[in-house]
């Protein structure tokens, strides 16, 4: 996942210092979907709660859509721009 601000400040840094290759830009921090329907959540006065009662749900995915939406699939960290946190990308997201 990257904000559009981290985007662009990757692209500012490729222009700046040109460099080749392939690029998988990132956030500096991992974020679960969980993780991210809380702190949407909070920044909107809103409380969400989670349990056991979406694994039912959950199972009943395909294979490949669970593992998607509730997997581990990560890239290599080698791209990763912190100009923006993860909840501070939110909070511009949220209130713009």
């Amino acid at each position: 996942m990257i904000y559009i601000g981290n985007l662009c400040e990757f692209v500012r840094r490729i222009i700046d210092e040109p460099k080749t290759g392939i690029f998988f830009p990132q956030n500096a921090e991992y974020v679960s979907v969980a993780e991210m329907v809380k702190t949407i959540a909070e920044l909107n006065g809103k409380k969400v709660k989670t349990g056991k009662f979406m694994a039912p749900v959950v199972r009943a995915l395909p294979f490949s859509a669970a593992k998607k939406v509730f997997g581990s699939l990560i890239c290599d960290k080698t791209d990763t721009i912190d100009t923006f946190t993860f909840r501070r990308s939110l909070e511009l997201t949220e209130h713009e």
